[in-house]
């Protein structure tokens, strides 16, 4: 069942990226950088001022591992 399921997925995304045909547009490439964070304020205030990007400290940390600042911003 969740092969089944899987293979319906990827023929679905199959079918969606065919759709577009000529009017795909070259878009910039996403990086992604990570450092240790203690708020979002302060995250978000490094990674736009680094890289020009958004910043977001972890939302749940996990446990033995502190959290961590995800930056995403075009290459």
């Amino acid at each position: 069942m969740a092969k089944s399921s899987a293979l319906c997925f990827l023929f679905f995304l199959l079918f969606i990226v065919s759709l577009g045909g000529d009017k795909m547009v070259a878009e910039a490439k996403h990086c992604l950088k990570t450092w240790n964070c203690n708020t979002t304020d302060i995250c978000w205030d490094d990674c736009k001022s680094r890289y020009g990007g958004k910043g977001l400290c972890d939302l749940i940390p996990t446990p033995f591992v502190p959290k961590q600042c995800l930056c995403s911003y075009e290459c």
